[in-house]
């Protein structure tokens, strides 16, 4: 009730993706303007494949990080490099990087932290990028995927449906690491 109280007091409601725009309507009912994050997609390069699929995000639940490491088990001879961030102490974080790394095979690595210039070449190199985010605002990642030349797989909900195409790669809708595998 306090953000509706706050919310009668914006001037004017910008916000990243249609996808957001639609919830701000439904939430609040106001019509937002949108401005895509940016993206420096001139600084991405494509290579050959090597032998590893890609994932980037934070290591939060929402994120269905689990989906992808299931779907691996499924797949033993394909790799998957996640590159995953999370806040050391909270609980939350904590919680679900330690079950992750629980469950997660020997064909699926991860990876805490790398520098920009390592993701880069971790995104020119893969041989594609998959994402499992629930109901994502935007999702610069697959467009940093995408501007290195690699298809994506992601859920067919969110910010994805707006940027990801058949040309660019699969959408999945209801994801699970059976339809991953």
């Amino acid at each position: 009730k306090l953000t509706l109280k706050y919310a009668k007091s914006v001037n004017l409601w910008v916000c990243n993706s249609e996808n957001t725009k639609n919830r701000i309507k439904k939430y609040y009912n106001q019509v937002a303007v949108i401005i895509n994050p940016p993206v420096e997609t001139k600084d991405y390069k494509y290579s050959q494949p090597s032998n590893y699929w890609l994932s980037v995000n934070r290591l939060v639940t929402h994120k269905r990080i689990d989906l992808q490491v299931e779907a691996f088990k499924k797949i033993p001879t394909e790799k998957l490099i996640i590159v995953g961030s999370y806040e050391e102490g909270v609980e939350q974080f904590e919680s679900y990087k330690s079950y992750i790394e629980k469950i997660k095979p020997t064909n699926v690595e991860i990876v805490h932290w790398v520098d920009d210039k390592k993701l880069k070449d971790l995104y020119s190199n893969c041989k594609g990028f998959i994402t499992t985010a629930h109901d994502e605002d935007f999702g610069m990642t697959v467009i940093e995927a995408m501007a290195a030349g690699k298809p994506v797989v992601a859920p067919m909900e969110g910010g994805y449906r707006e940027t990801v195409t058949n040309k660019t790669g699969v959408l999945i809708d209801n994801i699970n690491s059976e339809k991953i595998s």
